[in-house]
């Protein structure tokens, strides 16, 4: 798993030094297909462990650890099939910029890495975008489910992501635990 991780954590290197750019001119607020509507109680595995990651908690599973000393990022949490990878960007150093910007900047900034990134839609109120990415060293191509949030003083970005060929599997898990984001405050 560790070759997992270490792959995974080259490729999101990239993405997260993208992630802090600049305020773009005002994109189109997409239009989210469940807009208005409150996200429904998050439903708890049974094996259910709540992570903390500064005034962010996520429910996972007993089987996720968090990985220690990972540049870059505020928590990481791995587990034999997949991780979760968590950015905390304050609101400070992105003067101006409201959740729906913050949402279009991470998009464009996977767009324009050149990933073939899904459109961004919400899910359970949830903004989200999925992708692919297929990393030429090693021919592994990774699925990730991309979904960010809105604390008092940050914006979040929490990415989970597996092997491709299990995404199917694996993406009702990811959007499970994405339900369960907290933050106290």
């Amino acid at each position: 798993m560790k070759k997992f991780t270490s792959l995974v954590l080259i490729l999101l290197l990239v993405f997260s030094l993208t992630a802090c750019i600049s305020k773009p001119h005002p994109a189109q607020d997409p239009a989210p297909a469940d807009a208005g509507q409150e996200p429904a109680a998050a439903e708890e595995p049974a094996d259910a462990k709540v992570f903390a990651c500064e005034e962010l908690r996520i429910t996972l599973t007993n089987d996720y650890a968090e990985e220690e000393s990972v540049n870059n990022y505020t928590g990481v949490y791995e587990s034999s099939d997949s991780a979760v990878f968590i950015l905390r960007e304050d609101k400070s150093m992105l003067p101006g910029v409201d959740m729906d910007e913050y949402v279009e900047l991470v998009h464009e900034a996977n767009a324009n890495a050149g990933r073939e990134v899904g459109d961004v839609h919400r899910k359970d109120g949830i903004p989200l975008f999925e992708y692919e990415f297929t990393n030429p060293d090693s021919n592994n191509t990774f699925a990730y489910y991309t979904t960010m949030f809105e604390s008092e003083e940050a914006f979040w970005l929490v990415q989970f992501t597996c092997f491709s060929a299990d995404y199917k599997d694996m993406v009702s898990r990811f959007h499970t635990f994405a339900r369960s984001v907290t933050f106290e405050e």
